[in-house]
């Protein structure tokens, strides 16, 4: 069969494009074919079929010269082809291209760009609008390139639903992707963003948030700005991606709740302020909610993931380094490492309470217990401060046991309904407990009652080893009667000390007690450094030595 010379020419042509898509396409699409009984009319038309998805049979130059959008309109109407190939070469696109909802997909791309086998999208000077509008659910391995820093050509406008971009190499332009109103499972991939003022900014017209976004192994290098969202962000993962030399923000939303940020890189800021937050929202403490592991952050990058300040940082849990932080959105943080679990709080923030809490046994109608277990049988509990906020380690703080008042009694200081605290505090210079325990009339009225553990003393006649003793360096009966406990002058001092007296002999009771100053005038202050305790016989009245007696010496 002959076929007419116009249409052996269109056929040639075709088979010559075909030459320009990658193998591994028209192999996909012949091999059935061949295998086919009937042979060359169906394999005709596959070939036909492969043809009119490139975009050189519409017509597109890949020198550059000529203008090609109306050649990819074209191929974008055809009933042909549900994915333009965009075969090696340069393609000015002068007007915007339409897709129509079809995808677009190039030969891939060079690790350097701009290599003589890529297909590299480039935007004339007078383009008004965005190169490509409307696009399909996937644009993969092509470049475009806007050919100037200055540029501000648009490349993408894409569809905000079920769109991937996938190894595509976005260069000079003012915006690589945008998208109208918020997005939804939209995917970019292995793509580099290089000199753009955006990588992609989602401007959410109508406020519809934005979620299930997934950037992973992106890389963006002189970007302004690298993702943007003007309105909310909602699940959003971002992984493996790399931002260096930005000069503006690199994440960046009204809020940003229940995200995911894994394995990224912050490196160097390029002009822009210093210590910028690596992923920021727009409305006050809002990123909420998030998860974050094996992010870093070096050169003028805030780690607003595990950093020490909770101000303008990640809400959520991070796992980076050797902790793992459970922050807030406001400025308060649990932080887990090897050596002890550690509450935080910004300076504005204010008192925080530390809670362990069990939870309660509905079915057996009580609350579990807490215990704070040694994992060694003689273990201690330990009680200290900060070594950085005190130089003495000693534990300053307060044990309180909270109760709630009964109606009627007030908080002095802004007369709502109180919570009562019992208090117990640990005396930096003084051995014992202090305490102070409030107490509830009938008529609401609340009463400070002063309790606590005291320091306890045993003394016996000749016994140096008596409980408690040893902690007078001057232990001795002075005379018949007289028992002195006492410090030497300078080592030690009470400070108004409440002394209590109990003698074990049956027919020997205490018979007052003489204070020794401290210091010249120390009577003035009640600062004593120790005590002459006198007895007495119970039968006879005159002074007598007993064998034994204790001492309790409580400190208010």
């Amino acid at each position: 069969m002959t076929l007419p010379r116009d249409e052996g020419k269109r056929r040639a042509f075709l088979r010559g494009s075909l030459t320009l898509l990658p193998a591994v396409v028209v192999g996909s699409v012949m091999a059935p074919r061949v295998q086919a009984a009937s042979g060359g009319g169906e394999r005709s038309e596959a070939v036909d079929s492969l043809a009119r998805a490139n975009v050189l049979y519409w017509g597109a130059d890949p020198s550059g010269r000529r203008d090609s959008s109306a050649a990819f309109a074209k191929a974008a109407r055809s009933q042909w082809a549900r994915t333009l190939q965009v075969p090696p070469g340069v393609y000015r696109i002068a007007q915007t291209v339409d897709l129509l909802g079809k995808s677009m997909m190039g030969p891939g791309r060079t690790r350097s760009g701009g290599g003589d086998d890529e297909a590299c999208l480039i935007p004339h000077y007078d383009l008004k609008g965005p190169m490509f509008i409307k696009t399909g659910p996937e644009i993969a391995s092509l470049t475009f390139n806007g050919q100037s820093k200055k540029s501000s050509a648009v490349a993408l406008n894409c569809y905000g639903y079920n769109t991937t971009l996938r190894n595509n190499l976005f260069t000079s332009l003012g915006k690589a992707i945008e998208v109208d109103k918020g997005i939804v499972n939209f995917n970019i991939l292995q793509c580099a963003f290089v000199a753009c003022e955006y990588g992609l900014h989602v401007k959410d017209k109508g406020g519809m948030s934005s979620t299930t976004v997934r950037l992973t192994g992106n890389e963006f290098n002189y970007v302004t700005n690298c993702v943007v969202f003007d309105k909310e962000l909602y699940g959003a993962t971002f992984q493996d991606n790399i931002f260096e030399a930005v000069k503006g923000d690199a994440i960046v939303a009204q809020v940003i709740h229940g995200c995911n940020f894994i394995g990224n890189w912050w490196e160097k800021r390029n002009g822009g302020k210093s210590d910028w937050p690596a992923v920021r929202s727009t409305m006050k403490q809002q990123i909420i909610g998030c998860f974050a592991s094996a992010n870093t952050m070096v050169y003028g990058w805030k780690d607003v993931f595990s950093g020490d300040q909770h101000n303008k940082a990640m809400g959520g849990v991070s796992t980076n380094g050797t902790a793992v932080l459970v922050r807030s959105s406001t400025g308060s943080a649990l932080r887990m490492t090897p050596g002890g679990i550690k509450a935080e709080t910004d300076a504005w923030q204010g008192d925080t309470p530390f809670i362990i809490q069990g939870s309660y046994a509905s079915a057996h109608k009580r609350a579990h217990p807490i215990v704070l277990r040694h994992s060694g049988h003689k273990g201690d509990i330990e009680f200290d401060t900060d070594p950085e906020l005190t130089s003495d380690g000693v534990w300053k703080g307060k044990l309180r046991f909270a109760a709630r008042a009964k109606a009627g009694a007030k908080n002095d200081k802004d007369k709502k309904p109180a919570i009562l605290w019992d208090e117990y505090q640990v005396n930096e210079n003084l051995p014992g407990l202090t305490g102070r325990s409030p107490q509830q009339t009938k008529a609401g009225k609340v009463h400070t009652a002063l309790t606590g553990v005291p320091q306890f003393v045993k003394w016996r006649q000749g016994d140096e080893k008596a409980p408690g003793v040893d902690f007078f360096p001057n232990n001795k009966a002075r005379k018949t009667g007289q028992v002195e406990l006492s410090f030497d002058q300078g080592e030690y001092e009470f400070r108004d000390p409440v002394l209590t007296v109990t003698v074990d002999d049956h027919d020997v009771v205490s018979a007052g007690i003489d204070y020794i100053d401290a210091y010249s005038g120390a009577g003035k202050y009640k600062a004593w450094r120790g005590f002459v305790l006198h007895f007495k016989s119970l039968e006879t009245g005159k002074p007598v030595t007993p064998e034994s007696f204790n001492l309790q010496i409580f400190h208010p």
